[in-house]
């Protein structure tokens, strides 16, 4: 429900950071995200989406593969079974996503190499491209596949979560820029404000393929977009207060850098009124 909250900030004409609701909606739709890339011309794998897991399989896919959900974020979906090698785990697989999360499962090419992320901060041509971080996975178990998968993010108990860490992608300089212009380009294409992520699977014969955006990626510390911070020579208060600013810009609102202060009880207890009401609505 993130787009209906920007909307409803729209509608009360309430200045926000970050991306719009149409924007936040169209990324959410990771085949439509697909669909607008591939018109630009930028690469993404190989793709087919089931309705039905009867559907024909598209010959010109090749095995191994990879079923999402269509429509989720933070790897709601995805998991170490998810890589698929054969037409009857692909199946299963394709018939679980449909029955778990009503809707259309998205079945790509997995392509075996790198995860990279591209963090861009600012709007129009006032663009900050952010070092590349990688996922790294660290000597996993045979049988765990590489991927950023939900145990990856979030199960803190699980192998690859344990394995996984990020860091400074070592990348040669003009692969390092192409990235970067790509990540770039597909944060105007779908028109992102104030700050994103941009996923990439850097295949072993050196193609970026972009799987998918990110706008309003996660900011908390231990999040991507700060460790790309950091390593760009930007503090996370420096990096929150860019956010800021360039909101302020793009609304027209002066910088008069006055702080209201208000005691955190209050803040806390107007979030928990606020939850209430989208709870009980």
């Amino acid at each position: 429900l993130e787009p209906h909250v920007a909307a409803m900030l729209e509608m009360l004409n309430i200045p926000y950071t970050g991306s719009g609701h149409l924007t936040l909606a169209t990324c959410i739709n990771k085949v439509r995200v697909k669909e607008i890339l591939i018109h630009h011309g930028i690469p993404t794998p190989k793709y087919q989406v089931f309705y039905s897991r009867n559907k024909k399989l598209d010959p010109s896919l090749n095995f191994p593969l990879i079923v999402k959900p269509s429509k989720m974020d933070n790897s709601i979906g995805i998991t170490n079974d998810s890589v698929v090698h054969n037409e009857k785990d692909l199946r299963s697989r394709i018939a679980y996503i449909i029955k778990t999360y009503n809707q259309p499962a998205l079945v790509e090419e997995y392509i075996d190499g790198r995860d990279l992320n591209v963090g861009v901060l600012g709007n129009g041509n006032n663009l900050i491209s952010l070092p590349i971080n990688e996922v790294v996975y660290d000597d996993l178990p045979k049988g765990i596949n590489k991927i950023f998968s939900y145990e990856a993010k979030w199960e803190t108990d699980s192998t690859i979560y344990k394995k996984r860490r990020y860091a400074a992608a070592e990348l040669p300089k003009y692969l390092d820029a192409k990235i970067k212009r790509i990540g770039q380009e597909v944060y105007k294409i779908l028109e992102v404000r104030d700050y994103g992520k941009i996923d990439v699977r850097l295949s072993n014969d050196g193609i970026p393929y972009v799987l998918e955006l990110n706008p309003n990626p996660g900011i908390s510390c231990d999040c991507n977009i700060p460790q790309a911070a950091k390593l760009y020579g930007m503090s996370y208060n420096e990096m929150i207060d860019k956010i800021l600013n360039f909101a302020l810009e793009r609304y027209g609102i002066p910088n008069d850098t006055v702080r209201v202060e208000q005691p955190i009880a209050k803040v806390t207890q107007e979030l928990v009124e606020v939850r209430q009401i989208v709870q009980n609505s």
